[in-house]
């Protein structure tokens, strides 16, 4: 791996430092772009340390929002402990002269905001999960930060979120089917079965509902099939996804699809196999990645042999087998090295 250059990095941090004033902000903008570049090159090197370390500094007491947003998605792919003191007082609004200075838009606070918590939830420390809750509970807030806050929880696998993304997913009060959609989706990373009954309602609850409840339930859909990985599941949990499959939005019934390849049970292969001459095409092909998954090449060939079946899944279905021969062969090459090395 190449090391970042001293020199260009300290060029770049003096660009973005503007301390003399002379850089425009374009100039800032593009040496940020640079010094991630630079950044990629070695990322753990002492160098790029301690450029993120005055980026820090830079971003804390800057006056420019767009600067700052683009500044802390650099800061995301570091992933420093370190800087989480910093995200958490510019995902909270508290103490950083930009937010105190009352001059921001709404749109360009919640921008910064929601930056900062997106890049908490990949870090996942423990010191950001009450000021992450704070901001997903906090019914004033714009639903878009909330949002933010609630994927950030999910990915850090906190069962202590649990609740309150229960909670709001249940809400039928809630202003924002956005942020029912975030919890749903941030209950499917955290992981934890306790939030199946949650899923399972709400789920059962908009069943023949269309238009806006469409992504809500793709998303319960596909967060039943994420803690139902691996799993057979229970009656009450494989009949909702069952029902899924029935459903008339067709992202509801490729959602169910890929619960069933989650939860890695063949005995739902024919309900899949019938959806392969699903009305929509991306059902279609949905079912034919999920026959390959589950029946693997058998279940393959026993759909070639069926004369009803479209020319292009035909086609899809023997991309399919010519994979499984390269792979076949791929592992006779490397049996035959081994052999030649005994």
């Amino acid at each position: 791996m190449t090391e970042p250059s001293r020199d260009t990095i300290a060029d770049l941090m003096n660009v973005i430092r503007n301390e003399d004033g002379a850089a425009s902000a374009s100039e800032r903008a593009k040496a940020l772009s640079a010094l991630g570049l630079e950044i990629q090159k070695d990322p753990g090197s002492l160098r790029v340390t301690q450029a993120a370390m005055q980026l820090m500094d830079v971003i804390r007491h800057s006056t420019d929002a767009a600067f700052s947003t683009r500044a802390i998605f650099l800061l995301d792919q570091l992933q420093m402990v370190s800087s989480v003191p910093l995200l958490i007082d510019m995902s909270l609004a508290d103490g950083i002269p930009i937010f105190d200075a009352g001059q921001l838009q709404e749109l360009e606070s919640v921008r910064l905001r929601s930056a900062a918590i997106a890049a908490l939830g990949k870090i996942r420390d423990e010191r950001a999960l009450i000021p992450l809750m704070s901001l997903l509970n906090d019914a004033q807030l714009n639903y878009r930060i909330r949002m933010a806050a609630a994927e950030s929880l999910g990915r850090m696998g906190n069962e202590h979120a649990l609740q309150s993304l229960m909670t709001i997913l249940e809400d039928d009060q809630e202003q924002s089917v956005y942020l029912r959609e975030s919890s749903a989706k941030a209950l499917g990373m955290l992981g934890d079965l306790r939030a199946m009954e949650s899923l399972i309602s709400v789920f059962n609850s908009k069943k023949g509902i269309r238009s806006k409840f469409d992504f809500l339930k793709e998303r319960v859909v596909q967060s039943i099939g994420k803690l139902m990985q691996g799993n057979q599941g229970e009656d009450e949990v494989v009949q909702s996804v069952l029902d899924a499959l029935q459903d008339d939005a067709p992202s509801i019934r490729l959602a169910a699809i890929e619960a069933l390849i989650d939860m890695e049970d063949d005995r739902w292969l024919p309900v899949i196999e019938e959806r392969v001459f699903d009305s929509d095409d991306m059902v279609a092909q949905g079912a034919i990645s999920a026959v390959y998954e589950l029946g693997g090449e058998s279940a393959l060939q026993a759909l070639l042999n069926n004369e009803k079946l479209p020319k292009f899944l035909r086609e899809d279905v023997l991309d399919y087998l010519s994979l499984d021969e390269s792979l076949d062969d791929d592992e006779d090459a490397c049996d035959e090295e081994d052999g030649d090395e005994d």
